[in-house]
């Protein structure tokens, strides 16, 4: 990493003095894409953390984001600082830094995989507002990953997101309906919100409308939009169908 912003900074320094001396002591936007344009992606990375450093020592949160990210993009960068910065910004509302964090504890990229931390940086986004991360939650407390099953807490958070249109958890909680999983079940619901995703363009949710509830029309819009039906679904949702 060091050889990479020496060299980084050794070509800006290049373009900032001529043999003449005649340049201005301050580059043009153009000209520092020049420089960067010239760098693999790897050196590119390397300034953007030189430059981050600093704000995010000052306590710049989008800066200890950016710096914690890139870093983590580098091979040979200290991992552990890169995850100890997007705890920093994360800690303070970050919502960019908390998803990272819990991609990071879910997969081990620059730490040791720890479904529970994972579970508590989603958590933080979900609380948010997040509508991408209720839904997240939701699958957690339905799978049991990194916390407790919880039926009742998934149908929750995925009501949560579902409440904001995000097409998922729409999806996710008319499914719970269907199942009656954490919730009674309610046949007429379960359409209602898969309805409401099936709108949105979610070929599962199109799918199971137009085979399961014999909804012909959204039958054809899935099959025009995806070569390869997921049969789980179908099948999951005939069965589900029948029981009623």
């Amino acid at each position: 990493m060091k050889y990479l912003i020496l060299q980084t900074l050794l070509l800006l320094a290049a373009f900032h003095c001529e043999a003449q001396w005649g340049m201005p002591h301050q580059l043009e936007p153009q000209e520092v894409e020049h420089a960067l344009s010239k760098l693999p992606d790897e050196g590119r990375t390397a300034l953007y953390c030189v430059v981050a450093a600093q704000a995010a020592m000052n306590g710049d949160v989008e800066a200890q984001y950016n710096l914690g990210d890139n870093m983590l993009k580098l091979r040979d960068a200290d991992h552990i600082k890169a995850i100890q910065w997007l705890r920093h910004a994360a800690n303070q509302g970050h919502i960019k830094a908390q998803l990272r964090l819990f991609q990071c504890y879910s997969s081990g990229e620059g730490v040791a995989v720890d479904k529970t931390e994972a579970s508590k940086w989603l958590r933080m986004a979900a609380e948010q507002g997040v509508a991408i991360a209720q839904f997240g939650l939701g699958i957690l407390y339905r799978d049991g990953e990194g916390v407790d099953i919880d039926k009742s807490e998934a149908v929750r958070w995925f009501r949560e997101a579902a409440g904001q249109g995000f097409a998922e958890g729409q999806f996710a909680l008319g499914r719970c309906y269907m199942d009656g999983v954490g919730i009674s079940r309610d046949k007429r619901e379960a359409v209602r919100w898969i309805r409401k995703a099936a709108e949105q363009g979610l070929v599962r949710a199109q799918f199971c409308l137009g085979v399961c509830l014999e909804f012909l029309s959204w039958f054809i819009k899935s099959t025009s939009r995806c070569r390869y039906i997921e049969f789980y679904d179908f099948f999951a949702c005939c069965f589900a169908c029948i029981a009623y």
